[in-house]
Order: C-alpha cells, then structure tokens, then sequence
C-alpha cells in the first residue's frame, strides 16, 4: 500500500462566505450541534486519525526495513572486508567504499601476478627477445626484450684479403637478408696472380675458362711430353694436380656464399 499524494484542502467560496460558516441546532437532550453550511469551491480531502495510523504504520515499516537492509550490508561489508584481508590486501570493515574498491581491484592484480607466477617458465633472458616485446621466465614476469632488429635493413658486407680468408664480426641481433660480395686471391695449389671474384655462377664459369686456358698455355710452354726425360713428365702432373685444386677451391668458394 502507498500513501496517497493528491490530498485536497478546502476552498471557499469568497462570492458567498469570507470564512466558514456553521448553524447550531438543539438537540433532543438539551445539547447543541453546529452544521457546515459553507459554500465551497473545491471540497478538501478526509484526513482522519485512521489516515494517520495507516500513514504511521507504513513509516514504521520502511524504518524497519532500512534498519535491516542496514544490518545486511554490514554483514556484505565485512564478508568482502575479511576475504580482502585474507587475500593480503588488509582492509577494515568500517573503511570507505571507494577505498574498498581500490582495494579489490588491488587484489585481483596481486592475484593474477601471483598466478602467473606460480606457473611461470622458461630460460630466455632480454637478449634473446626482440627489443620492445615482453616475456616471462622462471625467475620474472613483464620482461622486456633488448634485441636489436634487422629485419627492416639488407647488410652487405664486401671483404678483401690476400690470404685468402676474411672473417667478419655479425652484429647480435635479429637478421633476415645479407649479401656478401668477396674478392680475395686463393693460393692453394695457383700463383696469388690467379684472382677472380666468386659472387655469381657466370664469375666462376669464366674464371674456370681462364684458369683452364691457362694450364694449356703452361702444357704447351713449359712442358715438353715429348721428351723421354722423366722429370719433365713429373713436371706436367704436378702442373696439372695444381690447376685442378685451383678450380676446386674456386668451386667451394662460390657455392659457399
């Protein structure tokens, strides 16, 4: 049941009576009565004691509703207060709501990273991580990698040596394309004068020619098979033994770059 809230008061009728107006008559034992004769213009509400016991009773009851609904939130309160305590977050029963919400949301990030660490894994350090991306490990959570990346960029290294071998320091770092472009005499089984460059397979089909033409020219020069002597012989295999190493090592080298 709901109070009503379109209560009325009189309204006289002031063309008629300036103020109420009421007739007395006698009554049968000797007693006086007074009647209402005034003109209205709006007749007022009945408001009676019995209105105002229901109107008390309903103040009663939401008075005792309150205290209850009261009492329910202390208990709501203090259950959520003790469990933020017992998480670690240390929370007293009379704090304030706002605090009590900073509160949970700081358990549930102390939670999660307590989670994660519990089950945490892994042997990867910073270096090992592209610069700019996290990872977790056995000993950490949130950790941040330091590798440079040289995906973006091709690296072109060109080396020279007269020995024959170069060795170059790569950056550490993450790579995806290089180019190397070597030029270096090779001495094993040819003179130092017999220097080609490798980079591609037409280089070294016509550094193979060269080195071919030349060991005919040297047959034809240097070495007399005709001879009966047998040096001169030995002479020609060691000639040849020389060229073919030469091309050899010329092929090894190509299909190595």
């Amino acid at each position: 049941m709901s109070l009503s809230t379109s209560l009325k008061d009189d309204v006289l009728d002031t063309s008629v009576n300036e103020s109420r107006k009421y007739t007395m008559i006698t009554n049968s034992d000797g007693t006086v009565s007074f009647i209402d004769v005034t003109t209205y213009t709006t007749q007022g509400s009945t408001f009676t004691m019995g209105s105002i016991n229901i109107q008390n009773s309903m103040i009663n009851n939401a008075d005792a509703d309150a205290d209850s609904l009261e009492e329910l939130m202390d208990e709501y309160i203090t259950a959520i207060t003790d469990e933020l305590t017992t998480l670690g977050v240390t929370t007293d029963a009379t704090t304030d709501i706002d605090d009590v919400v900073t509160n949970i949301s700081t358990m549930a990030s102390n939670k999660y990273a307590a989670g994660v660490s519990a089950v945490k894994v892994g042997t990867a350090v910073a270096s090992n991580v592209l610069s700019g991306y996290t990872f977790t490990n056995a000993s950490s959570v949130g950790l941040t990698g330091t590798m440079t990346n040289y995906s973006s960029s091709v690296r072109t290294i060109t080396c020279s040596s007269s020995s024959g071998t170069v060795t170059y320091d790569i950056a550490d770092g993450y790579h995806t394309s290089m180019i190397v472009n070597q030029t270096a005499p090779y001495s094993g089984g040819y003179s130092a004068k017999y220097s080609h460059a490798t980079t591609t397979s037409d280089t070294y089909a016509e550094s193979t020619l060269s080195l071919l033409q030349s060991l005919d020219d040297a047959m034809e020069t240097d070495v007399d098979l005709d001879d009966d002597n047998p040096e001169n012989f030995h002479n020609a295999v060691s000639t040849l033994k020389d060229y073919v190493t030469a091309v050899e090592d010329l092929y090894q080298i190509n299909i190595s770059i």
